[in-house]
């Protein structure tokens, strides 16, 4: 079946997903179904093509939290309204709108928790990481790395601790850079303070800290 495609002009459903007051897993389906689509596109296209599709049924998604919901549907359906919560952040930092992806990893990860889904929570602490680790903060990364380290390790999940675990080395790997750029910086010295050997390479003694933005 053909992927759906968002057209100039068209706009996305808005409608609610439940239109009665008590909520089942099929509707939890509706909403894991609609953000599998969405997410397809996002890997095939970029998160251009799903971005207002994603924002515009987050308050949909949202309301379902608010009806009656079954003790052995409110879990499923926290994680895939987080999920939802979790693909329109990735996509807003995808086309450049980082404050609003922090808002949606924000809620992502309240509803995720109350969902008790430790490998979305995981998933969501990389996802920040990511977008810390892009603008230069090696430090806040590193925090949501081993977050979302702990949070893999508690779902059982071999493949969230391996790309969290390669995160942290990347985010260590810029902050060592970030440090010896400090230490050449004009007026530190070109030799760190009690330890004769390490010094600046030839070139970078006289240049300011650049910031990576890739």
């Amino acid at each position: 079946m053909p992927e759906p495609v968002e057209r100039p002009g068209e706009h996305p459903r808005t409608e609610p997903w439940a239109r009665r007051g008590r909520i089942g897993h099929t509707d939890v389906t509706a909403v894991v179904d609609f953000t599998g689509r969405l997410r397809r596109l996002d890997y095939r296209h970029g998160g251009g093509r799903c971005r207002d599709a994603a924002v515009a049924r987050l308050p949909a998604a949202r309301a379902l939290l608010g009806l009656h919901v079954a003790d052995d549907v409110l879990g499923p359906l926290c994680t895939a309204v987080a999920d939802l919560h979790n693909l329109a952040g990735w996509a807003c930092f995808d086309t450049g709108a980082v404050d609003e992806a922090l808002v949606h990893f924000g809620v992502a990860l309240e509803v995720a928790a109350l969902g008790g889904d430790r490998v979305l929570l995981s998933n969501i602490h990389y996802r920040r990481g990511r977008v810390r680790l892009h603008h230069d903060s090696p430090e806040q990364a590193l925090v949501e790395f081993r977050l979302g380290e702990r949070a893999a390790g508690a779902g059982g999940s071999v493949l969230a601790l391996a790309v969290t675990g390669a995160n942290q080395a990347w985010a260590r790997a810029k902050l060592g850079t970030r440090r010896r750029r400090w230490r050449c910086w004009p007026g530190r010295g070109t030799t760190s303070p009690g330890r004769a050997g390490n010094r600046c390479p030839p070139g970078r003694r006289s240049s300011p800290p650049r910031t990576s933005r890739r």
